[in-house]
């Protein structure tokens, strides 16, 4: 792209929003196990004390109440407590089957039996069942009003049910009666994080931590809840964790690969979500987030097929439509983009789907319907950075400088810390010319990140101002750390042509056209060089080759032009500068360079009207006025010449030529003057 054009950051460039895992139904599992000795058999004698001892081990009671149970010495609640204490001990031993057959023997002796209903409620939540899980917990709570455990149980149930309103006040109400319970305040940080509520949730899970140190799930989740805050350092350092705990697991795998993403950490990415794949084929998160980290390295077929099996595997999955309508917008693929996320859109009111429809109408000029997607998804989401970002973009392609600037204001104060905003601010500033405010915003950009288009953009800011040594500098860090951007190339070699590094220009433009062999712009560039070297032939050469490449471009002949003043060849320079001022009417250096053809072959009538056309289109121009004046002495008309040398003085104080020509001028005046006849009357 050109200095001016716009970064946009949708779902993507850089701001592709990666998805988060969430088929696997986290549970904490926190129940303890009590320590015990299990020996290989129960004596009939010791069978009821160990079944119905709070403190023996699972083991030890699943032998001992199957005896109990067998020996049909109990009966009512005494047998449906046998069965309850059973289920519990299986349960504990993830004999879940077991746990809910004896669960359903206790609660058929003993109706009554609140215990046993909350039981089995929580191995139905086990077994992913939340609704047979929250009529248990019901019951239960009818039975004993404000059961702490039961509570929790039904918040539990609640959050997987995805009601986490109610969710939350069901747990805060078990956490008061039970504030020690791991379980419960493991499910109320679930729901905050289901909610977005991140702090809250971050709270809940330290505390299980602090309690819990080796329970995977809690970690696994608060990194969910660090990756919703954008801190990805603590989020990756918690699925670190995760994974020690639980090596080869797809869920921590997958949630760790997606921070990866946002961290623009996208080669390692790639690792753990090739892994995740391999564990868990069928999880269509991971083909998506894996898509956005190809999409992200620029590997665009990679990044279809990734979305495309998402697809597959979910066809309402929006962020594999949005995903692949992304890659196809980058891609140049207008039309099948907007295949996709008009999709998006009819599922769900998506701002992320609207910025990209957005960026994609304005790749096809369609620059209301833009603003028309970039409108709606700020009105949907007022406090995204990102919306404003990208209607700024919007609105410079439209033409819209100022307002596009307010957008990117806004940005800012949303996010201030977003490098990109500040760039494409700046960006917006070039336009207007305001290239102070646009150095200050690259400086910002800069300093929060070291990107090689911010350096090499304020490089040719830094060209228009004329600090050609700030921008070399800039140039090299630039192409430091992106030597394959040929802009750079270009940029630099301007520079280094500009301050008469000459022969570094030289070798910059030769890098560059080993690349682009068919570049008319750098074979112009680097005729200009070899003109300001005297190696006409060389010039020409390439200019040559430039016009047959891109035969309406004004500059190959305004330079070629200038090439055949140099030599003499001053028919053929007219014939070059007549054609480059068919083709841009405003370019003064043509009608200067045209000017110094006529004033060569003493067509001083001819070339003053060219000069004129200069001046008037460039007044800033030192030259054209030194060299208007030559013309005009060249015709005796030493006043008007002396008038033109001051002009050229003021703006270019010290001009040998200007002064050499003054002092030549007032000499001829001078002598003119002393040759006047006394008497004459002036005329």
């Amino acid at each position: 792209m050109d200095g001016s054009e716009m970064t946009s950051l949708s779902n993507g460039g850089r701001r592709l929003t990666a998805a988060i895992a969430s088929k696997r139904i986290l549970v904490a599992g926190l129940m303890a196990i009590a320590a015990g000795v299990v020996p290989g058999k129960v004596l009939a004698d010791d069978a009821a004390q160990h079944c119905y001892d709070p403190k023996a081990a699972a083991d030890l009671i699943v032998q001992a109440c199957t005896a109990v149970i067998a020996s049909k010495s109990e009966t009512g609640s005494r047998l449906a407590e046998a069965y309850r204490r059973r289920g519990a001990a299986h349960n504990d031993r993830d004999q879940y089957e077991q746990a809910i057959q004896d669960f359903d023997q206790a609660i058929a002796l003993n109706p009554q039996d609140a215990e046993a209903l909350t039981y089995r409620g929580k191995v139905f939540l086990h077994r992913n069942e939340p609704d047979r899980a929250l009529e248990d917990f019901d019951r239960a709570l009818r039975l004993e009003p404000g059961d702490g455990e039961a509570l929790g149980g039904r918040g539990a149930a609640l959050v997987l049910k995805g009601d986490y309103g109610r969710a939350i006040v069901n747990l805060d109400e078990a956490l008061r009666q039970t504030p020690d319970n791991d379980y419960t305040r493991f499910y109320r940080g679930l729901a905050h994080t289901r909610l977005q509520h991140y702090d809250l949730a971050i709270a809940d899970l330290d505390q299980v931590i602090r309690h819990q140190p080796d329970n995977a799930n809690s970690y696994t989740t608060r990194g969910v809840n660090y990756l919703g805050k954008r801190q990805y350092e603590q989020a990756i350092k918690d699925f670190n964790e995760a994974d020690r705990l639980m090596p080869n697991d797809a869920l921590i795998l997958g949630n760790r690969g997606s921070v990866l993403v946002k961290a623009g950490q996208y080669e390692r990415a790639i690792s753990d979500l090739d892994r995740a794949i391999r564990l868990k084929p069928d999880e269509a998160n991971n083909f998506t987030n894996r898509g956005s980290a190809f999409g992200n390295l620029g590997q665009f077929d990679r990044a279809i097929q990734d979305f495309d099996q998402a697809i597959r595997l979910d066809p309402n999955n929006l962020d594999a439509l949005r995903g692949r309508g992304w890659i196809y917008s980058e891609g140049g693929n207008p039309d099948r983009a907007l295949e996709d996320l008009n999709k998006v859109l009819l599922l769900s009111p998506d701002d992320a789907a609207l910025i990209i429809r957005g960026m994609t109408y304005i790749a096809k000029k369609y620059y209301d319907r833009a603003l028309q997607d970039l409108n709606q998804a700020v009105s949907l989401k007022p406090d995204s950075a990102d919306a404003y970002l990208n209607r700024g973009a919007a609105y410079v392609k439209a033409g819209q400088v100022t307002r596009a600037i307010q957008d990117l204001d806004e940005a800012i104060r949303l996010k201030p810390d977003d490098a990109i905003a500040f760039y494409n601010r700046a960006s917006a500033y070039r336009l207007l010319e305001d290239y102070d405010c646009a150095l200050q915003d690259y400086d910002r950009a800069i300093a929060l990140q070291a990107h090689a288009n911010f350096y090499r953009d304020r490089g040719t800011v830094l060209v228009t101002m004329k600090q050609y040594d700030r921008a070399i500098q800039d140039y090299d860090d630039a192409f430091r750390l992106n030597p394959a951007d040929a802009e750079i190339l270009e940029g630099r070699s301007i520079a280094n042509f500009e301050s008469g590094h000459y022969d570094r220009a030289i070798t910059d433009l030769d890098r560059l056209l080993q690349r682009k062999p068919g570049d008319a712009s750098a074979l112009i560039n680097r005729a200009a060089v070899y003109v300001r070297l005297g190696e006409l032939d060389h010039a020409l050469q390439d200019l040559d080759r430039a016009i047959v490449l891109a035969p309406d471009e004004p500059k190959a002949y305004l330079n070629r032009g200038a090439a055949f003043n140099d030599l003499g060849q001053y028919d053929r320079a007219i014939q070059d500068l007549d054609r480059a001022i068919d083709l841009e009417s405003d370019s003064a250096l043509a009608f200067a360079g045209r000017a110094a053809a006529y004033s060569n072959k003493r067509l001083y009538d001819r070339a003053l009207k060219d000069y004129d056309r200069a001046i008037a289109l460039d007044p800033d121009t030192a030259s054209y006025y030194r060299d208007r004046g030559a013309v005009l002495a060249a015709k005796g008309r030493y006043d008007l010449a002396i008038r033109n040398y001051d002009d050229s003085l003021r703006l270019k104080p010290g001009d040998e030529k200007a002064l050499r020509w003054r002092a030549d001028a007032q000499r001829q005046l001078d002598r003119k003057k002393s040759r006047k006849p006394k008497g004459a009357e002036a005329r």
